[in-house]
């Protein structure tokens, strides 16, 4: 059905009038583009279903010319599961924030405090805002024999759940008994 057809069959109908004007403009540039890169796009199925794609483009010289081979590819799932995963952060920094129980997320390679909320500050006498990028391990007590501890439960489970454990207050290192948990993201 393709078969001898215009590519601007596949283009939303909303955008075919100005398509080749950019489909001769490729086709004549001096410099290539790069094609190594696809782009995301909308195509348009034979039903008028819109769907978002990524396109690439590779020019191919002939004897006859040039020709562009279109590699077209669906990209509506992985679409539908990086909203998913959007809207799942975006849930769980509302929790974070607005949760009554002091709540830190951390860099898994560095330490750094990345996001933390209200409850969190007053326990430590600080700011949010100072404690973002601070190093999490500065709640220790002693890190080099708390930490090895958390993390070997950690290993073990997975998580950590309601650890008793001694822990410093980050603003006036005031110590203070407190269950830690920690769950990965």
């Amino acid at each position: 059905e393709m078969m001898g057809q215009k590519i601007e069959m596949l283009v939303p109908e909303e955008y075919r009038p100005g398509h080749p004007v950019k489909r001769d403009s490729f086709i004549q540039a001096k410099e290539p583009r790069p094609t190594d890169q696809p782009i995301e796009l909308k195509t348009q199925t034979k039903s008028g279903e819109i769907l978002p794609v990524e396109v690439g483009l590779s020019p191919i010289i002939t004897d006859d010319g040039m020709l562009v081979v279109a590699t077209i590819r669906d990209i509506s799932e992985r679409k539908k599961q990086q909203a998913e995963i959007e809207l799942a952060l975006a849930s769980a920094e509302l929790i974070v924030e607005n949760s009554p129980v002091a709540m830190a997320v951390t860099d898994v390679a560095t330490g750094k405090i990345i996001k933390t909320n209200e409850a969190m500050a007053q326990f430590n006498h600080m700011k949010i805002e100072d404690l973002i990028d601070r190093n999490a391990t500065e709640i220790y007590i002693d890190a080099e024999k708390q930490r090895p501890i958390v993390l070997k439960e950690l290993q073990a489970k997975g998580h950590l759940a309601n650890m008793e454990i001694q822990l410093n207050r980050i603003g006036d290192k005031e110590q203070r008994w407190c269950y830690l948990s920690i769950h990965p993201m």
